[in-house]
């Protein structure tokens, strides 16, 4: 790739600047060292370089859908991407960490080693950029004494081509679970003393919205029947 010109450039003085626009292939991992030179002109010729260096960007993202119940199931999707100019090197790690209320079931990914023991997903394929991997499943258990909301975090780590870290969060809000008293007799009348676990309450925000609190409620609820 060559530009001339021919007109005089007096001393002090500069020309236009050139622009010289390139497509990275997807496979690309640099660094990479893009040399210049000018000759001519009665001057001796000068040589500049500049190094591009082009790095992946993951980002991780964690998602559930439906409602989680108290002593009821869960399931949490992790997706990750690459965001950034490079294709990923080297290990690939996802890490969650479940808040106090849940436990984790099974945790499994097309392509992923997982670990539900210690809740670690890795891989070291290479990820190009705009890419995506295989989502992550993660289920859980919820216990029937789980706060009224609970965040879960996912961290992703790529290391050995280039390090980076980043982290997601999902706020999940846990409903009551209904009762089951099984089928009895509907003339049959009786009085059954039970506890329930922490209710939680909604309470209108300012800022719109709604605002959950928990209310205790140790205290044996009679059921007439």
């Amino acid at each position: 790739m060559t530009c001339t010109r021919t007109d005089a450039l007096q001393a002090g003085q500069s020309y236009p600047p050139i622009e010289l626009s390139v497509t990275v292939a997807s496979s690309a991992t640099g660094p990479f060292a893009n040399v210049a030179t000018v000759s001519g002109g009665g001057s001796t010729s000068h040589q500049d370089i500049d190094t591009v260096v082009l790095v992946p960007s993951l980002q991780v993202e964690k998602t559930h859908k439906g409602k989680f119940s108290r002593g009821g199931h869960g399931r949490y999707t992790i997706s990750v991407a690459n965001r950034g100019q490079a294709a990923t090197r080297g290990q690939v790690t996802v890490t969650d960490t479940l808040p106090e209320g849940l436990t984790a079931t099974r945790l499994e990914g097309d392509g992923w080693d997982c670990q539900t023991d210690t809740l670690t997903c890795t891989r070291t394929d290479t990820l190009p950029p705009g890419d995506d991997y295989p989502p992550i499943t993660l289920k859980v258990s919820v216990s029937r004494n789980a706060p009224c909301t609970v965040t879960n975090t996912v961290t992703v780590t790529l290391t050995g081509g280039g390090s980076m870290q980043e982290h997601a969060t999902d706020q999940t809000r846990l409903t009551p679970r209904r009762p089951d008293h099984g089928r009895k007799d509907p003339h049959q009348r009786t009085t059954e003393s039970t506890t329930t676990p922490t209710a939680c309450l909604s309470i209108p925000s300012k800022r719109g919205g709604l605002l959950y609190a928990a209310r205790p409620s140790d205290a044996s609820v009679t059921v007439l029947r």
